[in-house]
């Protein structure tokens, strides 16, 4: 007999960090910013008040520079909301991941190392668990990007992708890059794409989300979470929306 199980798939909101604001860029492009100028805090109080469990933290200055400064923000957050925060942006040592985590993080995500030094990696991975290390896949078409999308990387996605599952890695957050910011849909195919090579990876599916009905499609694809960050900000989908589809997912 045929399930009628809804697939169910965790949603985080994105805040994007730059000089302590929260912001957008478009394509990853640091010369075409939205600053949203709140708190980062009440954002996060905002999206926990909504129902929403997770939230996805990115450095910007760290994603540009490989310097984490944004951590005390994640202390903040993690102290005065229930929220399980993941962190990203210019995580490229084991100080920088154990800073992380000490200041509460659940996971965090590594782009750039992963492709520099993927035997560095593989021993985080080791060190503190497949379940807490996400590997960033930022593409433009078949490419990875690096260093907040700035650089090719010069390898293809199924190499990159088979590398760190070969190494046990179980968590990916796949982002094309000419999507996000856009509020144009996400790569379907792309994700259809990725499962296909790996059948048994955790996709967070990320980039160019701009309404529920996108998120409703991710929904039927088989992806376990999908990153929604300017179509918050913009409105395109609001506390209702995302009230009425926690809710069904319960």
């Amino acid at each position: 007999m045929e399930s009628n199980k809804i697939n169910i798939i965790q949603l985080r909101p994105a805040i994007d960090l730059m000089g302590g604001k929260c912001v957008r860029l478009v394509g990853g492009k640091f010369d075409q910013v939205t600053d949203y100028g709140s708190d980062p805090l009440e954002f996060a109080k905002r999206f926990e008040d909504w129902g929403l469990e997770y939230l996805h933290l990115v450095d910007l200055d760290a994603a540009k520079t490989g310097l984490l400064s944004q951590y005390r923000w994640v202390e903040r957050i993690v102290s005065k909301t229930a929220m399980k925060v993941d962190v990203g942006g210019g995580i490229q040592s084991e100080d920088a991941i154990r800073i992380a985590f000490e200041s509460g993080a659940s996971q965090v995500n590594i782009g750039t190392a992963a492709v520099k030094n993927p035997d560095l990696v593989y021993k985080w991975l080791k060190t503190f668990g497949p379940e807490r290390i996400m590997i960033s896949m930022d593409m433009q078409v078949d490419q990875i990007r690096i260093r907040g999308w700035v650089d090719d990387a010069e390898i293809e996605w199924k190499d990159f992708l088979q590398n760190f599952v070969k190494m046990g890695s179980k968590y990916f957050v796949c982002t094309d890059t000419s999507k996000d910011g856009m509020l144009a849909g996400p790569s379907f195919e792309m994700y259809n794409n990725i499962r296909k090579a790996a059948p048994d990876i955790f996709i967070m599916a990320s980039g160019g989300v701009a309404s529920m009905d996108d998120v409703l499609q991710l929904q039927e694809s088989d992806v376990q979470g999908v990153i929604i960050g300017k179509a918050l900000y913009e409105g395109n989908i609001t506390e209702e929306d995302i009230k009425s589809f926690t809710f069904l997912q319960k």
